[in-house]
């Protein structure tokens, strides 16, 4: 690779780096397609799906080619970072989801996915986006990571059917991410295992993982949408977001963001969003208490690991360390309270919480706090 330009023998150990040039072979056949070697894929199409071996999909490549633009009308616009793409079908007089290569099933199941249309609790895969050099040769530019989501659009709105003549075909509308390089161990991982995301970008990987942990299975709605964005912006890396990057989700929105996700009081099972209050495990303004998360900053603020939904009267026992978690989620009673008193504030000792991994790691200076209160 010199100057960001990437020759055809070097394709299958390439890495994708944003606006790279990944160049064609010169034999004049479908052999000159770079795709095949950098992703395994088919030499032909604007879609091209890679299946992993769990059978699952692992990445799909769409690619613009203004060679065809009057059937695919495709538009980049590099200052919004949105991408109109147009999927697969040109076929008069057929159902837009009808293609041969299931380009258009395919994306509109990844939007479905994103946008809580399906009852799947799996991750969303990656889309590469690359454009055609010129109308010669087979040379293309990596623009990025497509994610399937638009800043305040609605489902509707991203995944729609537009009708031109005879011919009906899917309109998709993504977000390109051109900061940040995909590696080959990427690329291997997900053929291997489509949900293997160890080696991905940071943005994507934040974005696919927390997508599925969000839960997003309610009809689009305007609420859907309020909360998809702010949950989603994080991760997204257009030109706008990266301006505002240094700015915290407020606490009134860590709690929207904790009663869309988790609805009740994890102890007690109270609904009434009235009742309900974002407790933090780590306070943030006792930070300073913590010398392992004080250098963090504000990094763990607006991180939803670092928070419970509780009931005011378990937020009062929570915050004061009168009650905590082990490692396998079971809580932890102050000898203080006595046992007689258990019923009265609903709480016993088969009482647990689910803790993910990031989760511990806050719950453990908890529970430290816990021990030096109650115990020493």
């Amino acid at each position: 690779m010199e100057n960001g330009i990437f020759e055809f023998s070097e394709l299958e150990n390439a890495p994708l780096v944003p606006n790279g040039v990944y160049k064609g072979g010169i034999k004049g056949n479908v052999g000159d397609d770079p795709f095949k070697k950098l992703f395994n894929v088919g030499n032909a199409g604007g879609i091209r799906t890679k299946i992993s071996k769990d059978g699952n999909i692992a990445y799909i490549v769409i690619i613009s080619n203004s060679s065809n633009s009057d059937i695919y009308p495709n538009n980049y616009n590099d200052d919004t970072s949105i991408l109109t793409y147009y999927g697969d079908q040109k076929d008069s007089n057929k159902d837009a989801i009808d293609t041969k290569k299931r380009g258009n099933k395919n994306l509109k199941y990844l939007f479905d996915l994103v946008y809580g249309k399906l009852e799947e609790d799996i991750n969303p895969f990656p889309v590469f986006y690359f454009e055609k050099i010129g109308n010669q040769g087979r040379n293309y530019i990596y623009k990025g990571l497509a994610f399937p989501y638009v800043k305040n659009l609605k489902y509707e709105e991203v995944c729609q059917i537009k009708r031109n003549n005879n011919i009906s075909n899917y309109q998709f509308l993504f977000t390109i991410d051109n900061s940040e390089i995909s590696t080959r161990n990427f690329i291997e991982d997900l053929l291997r295992d489509s949900q293997n995301f160890y080696n991905a970008p940071n943005n994507f990987k934040n974005f696919a993982e927390d997508t599925t942990q969000f839960k997003l299975k309610i009809e689009t709605s305007s609420l859907h949408t309020k909360y998809l964005n702010l949950f989603l912006n994080n991760y997204v890396k257009t030109s706008e977001i990266i301006r505002d990057s240094k700015v915290r989700i407020g606490q009134d929105n860590i709690r929207k963001n904790l009663l869309y996700q988790r609805r009740k009081c994890e102890i007690c099972g109270i609904d009434s969003p009235f009742l309900l209050i974002a407790s933090h495990i780590i306070p943030w303004s006792k930070v300073k208490e913590y010398k392992d998360f004080y250098e963090l900053g504000n990094q763990i603020r607006g991180d939803l690991n670092n928070t419970l939904l509780l009931c005011e009267t378990h937020d009062k026992l929570f915050d004061r360390h009168y009650i905590s978690f082990d490692i396998n989620g079971k809580i932890m009673i102050s000898e203080n309270i006595r046992k007689e008193d258990y019923k009265k504030l609903n709480i016993n000792e088969n009482i647990g919480i689910k803790l993910n991994e990031k989760k511990e790691k806050y719950m453990k200076e908890h529970r430290k706090k816990f021990i030096e209160k109650n115990y020493i």
